[in-house]
C-alpha cells in the first residue's frame, strides 16, 4: 500500500516537473516575444521621428522654395513691364523718326530747288541752320532709339535667365514636394506600426 502511494507521489512529482519545465519554457518564450516587441517598437519609434524630421525639414524646404519662387514670379513681372514699356518707347521713337527723316527729305529737297533757282544768301544760311538742327534731332532720336533696342534685348535676355532659373525651381520644388509626401507617408505608417505593437503588447 506504502509502495502505491510513494509510486504516485512519484508520478505527481514528475507531472509538476513537467508542467514547471513547460510552464518555464513558455514563459521565457513570452519574455523573449515581449522583448522583440519592445525592440520593434523602440525601432518603429526612431524610425518615426526620423521620418518626422525629415517631413518638418522638407517643409521648411518646401515653404522657402515656394517664398524665392514667388520672388522670382515678381521680378520677372517687374521687368516684362518695363520691357513693354521700353517697347513702347522705342515704337514712339521709331515713328518720329520716320516723320523727322520725312521732313528732312522735304526741306532738303525744297533747299536744293531753292538754290537751282537762285535764293539769296542769307536765306539759305537760315534753311541751312533747319537742316542741320533736323539733322541733328534725327541723329538724336536713332541713338536714343539703338539704346532702347539695345535695353530691350538686355531685358529680353535676363528674362530667359529668369525664366530658366523659375523652371528648375518649380522642378525642385516639385521634387521636394513628393519626397515630403512619401516622408509624411512612411511617418503615418511607423505610426499605424507602433499602435498596433502598442497594441499588442497589452
Amino acid at each position: 500500500m506504502a509502495q502505491l502511494q510513494d509510486s504516485q507521489v512519484s508520478r505527481s512529482q514528475k507531472g509538476l516537473e513537467v508542467e514547471n519545465e513547460f510552464a518555464t519554457t513558455e514563459l521565457k518564450r513570452s519574455e523573449q516575444r515581449a522583448q522583440e516587441a519592445v525592440e520593434r517598437l523602440q525601432e518603429a519609434s526612431l524610425l518615426a521621428e526620423r521620418h518626422e524630421s525629415e517631413a518638418l525639414r522638407l517643409s521648411g524646404s518646401v515653404t522657402q522654395l515656394t517664398e524665392d519662387m514667388n520672388k522670382v514670379r515678381g521680378e520677372l513681372s517687374e521687368r516684362e513691364q518695363q520691357m513693354l514699356r521700353i517697347r513702347r518707347d522705342s515704337d514712339t521713337k521709331a515713328f518720329q523718326l520716320s516723320k523727322m527723316e520725312k521732313m528732312l527729305a522735304e526741306t532738303r529737297g525744297k533747299l536744293e530747288k531753292k538754290a537751282e533757282a537762285g535764293a539769296e544768301c542769307k536765306g539759305r544760311d537760315n534753311r541751312d541752320e533747319m537742316v542741320q538742327d533736323l539733322e541733328e534731332r534725327v541723329r538724336f532720336t536713332r541713338r536714343d532709339r539703338r539704346n532702347s533696342l539695345h535695353r530691350t534685348q538686355l531685358l529680353e535676355s535676363q528674362m530667359k535667365t529668369v525664366k530658366g532659373e523659375l523652371v528648375d525651381t518649380l522642378d525642385h520644388l516639385q521634387e521636394l514636394r513628393n519626397r515630403l509626401k512619401r516622408s509624411q507617408a512612411n511617418a503615418e505608417q511607423r505610426k499605424a506600426d507602433m499602435e498596433k505593437l502598442q497594441a499588442g503588447m497589452r
